[in-house]
């Protein structure tokens, strides 16, 4: 007697988490960018330039992008601020998961 797992389903599900991985990325810099300091956009724009967003990573890189995320200090724009990770954890988190969750269900019908 033997018993046979099919499992050739799973390529396609690292194909899905590889696209909603890059998505979900992506949709997490758009929604940090509101709390990046602003004043010529070059911080800002960084991210979509740095980013490994296939691999969920989202960089913010510039000469002083450690200094505006490290050290708290007076910005130019209201609702920008140091550690901008942590506004858009809080305020726009949940429907981060759940723009991620319909992903997934769209994917895996």
């Amino acid at each position: 007697m033997s018993i046979t797992y099919d499992i050739s389903g799973l390529k396609s599900i690292k194909h899905v988490h590889s696209e909603v991985t890059e998505l979900a990325a992506m949709r997490a810099e758009q929604g940090m960018r509101q709390y990046v300091p602003v004043q010529e956009e070059f911080l800002r724009d960084s991210a979509r330039l740095s980013s490994n967003f296939a691999a969920g990573e989202v960089t913010w890189s510039t000469p002083y992008a450690m200094r505006q995320y490290m050290v708290p200090m007076e910005h130019s724009k209201a609702g920008t601020c140091d550690h901008w990770d942590e506004p858009w954890r809080k305020n726009d988190m949940p429907g981060w998961e759940r723009y991620v969750g319909e992903l997934y269900a769209e994917r895996m019908q």
